[in-house]
């Protein structure tokens, strides 16, 4: 177990309904590269105090740290989600992964044509046609001078 992951161990175990802590992604998969994160799994037993893990896990990280409750990424998630696959994307594209590519680029900007729609409160029924409308809505992110939307 890598040692930042071993090191967060003992400390998210005391915190109320934690009742193990390992890790799970990619590198438990053998398939990370050298720039992969590190993923913990949390085990509870009920809800955990979500609260007291933040201390540890900011700790560790060295810097504050999100966390989310059980079975969430949190209110941000869309956002977060949307920005952690166009990482992915990043990633995949330096090693001519043009699939991976290509469905981390569609996730995303589906996810921000509907995240546009909601802040709106306008339904988006469809994904086809659905970044001509979210451009379309107040506050969508405009092109610059050079670039053109078709």
């Amino acid at each position: 177990m890598p040692a930042r992951i071993a090191d967060m161990a003992p400390r998210l175990v005391p915190v109320p309904g934690v009742r193990a802590v390992s890790l799970v992604g990619s590198r438990v998969r053998g398939t990370h590269r050298p720039d992969s994160d590190r993923d913990p799994g949390v085990c509870c037993h009920g809800v955990p105090d979500v609260a007291a893990l933040i201390a540890p896990a900011s700790e560790v990280r060295g810097a504050p740290a999100a966390v989310a409750g059980p079975g969430g990424w949190g209110p941000w998630e869309a956002a977060w989600e949307a920005e952690f696959l166009v990482e992915g994307a990043r990633k995949s594209s330096s090693v001519g992964d043009t699939l991976h590519v290509a469905l981390c680029l569609s996730r995303a900007f589906g996810i921000l044509a509907q995240s546009l729609h909601a802040h709106h409160r306008v339904w988006c029924l469809n994904e086809k046609g659905a970044p001509a409308v979210a451009a379309a809505l107040p506050d969508a992110p405009r092109t610059s001078p050079h670039e053109s939307v078709r």
